[in-house]
């Protein structure tokens, strides 16, 4: 992996996958505080005080709010998956992770990344969103149908 910083995500640390002492990765203090008990936590616990541990920056926050919902994916991520994008984003890291929304906020923001045990997107998604009812299709991220009230779903666009 490199001198390359890495940014894990909840579930690159729960994979099992990750020296969690590597000199090079960085974790977000949201990421400790979603791994709350069992083995990774007492993982965690025991080596707290050698993790370093990091929050980004407010600014980075919310350019990452702001380039996932453009994307479609804000309603997807955790406020700990947005930190660990923003992190990455401050440190120009690594992301480690399985998570598609994250991949896909951090691809149309020129954040590298890597998978941990699946494979990775290939390219951006572009998502639309379309009534369970009726099928309209939506370019915007509402609730529910303002023809027939249904369930919006979100799905991959096909272009």
């Amino acid at each position: 992996m490199g001198n390359k910083i890495l940014v894990p995500d909840t579930s690159a640390i729960l994979t099992g996958s990750m020296n969690l002492l590597g000199e090079n990765l960085v974790v977000p203090s949201g990421v400790i505080y979603e791994i709350a008990r069992g083995k990774p936590a007492r993982i965690l616990r025991d080596q707290e005080e050698m993790l370093k541990i990091a929050d980004p920056e407010e600014g980075n926050l919310i350019k990452v709010k702001e380039q996932a919902s453009i994307t479609g994916d804000l309603k997807y991520l955790s406020s700990t998956d947005i930190e660990v994008l923003a992190l990455a984003l401050e440190k120009n890291g690594t992301i480690v992770t399985n998570d598609y929304s994250i991949q896909n906020v951090a691809k149309s923001m020129n954040i590298a990344f890597e998978p941990c045990g699946m494979d990775p997107i290939a390219e951006e998604i572009k998502w639309v969103f379309r009534c369970k009812g009726c099928r309209k299709i939506y370019e915007e991220n509402i609730k529910e149908c303002r023809i027939c009230g249904h369930k919006i779903v979100r799905y991959k666009k096909v272009e």
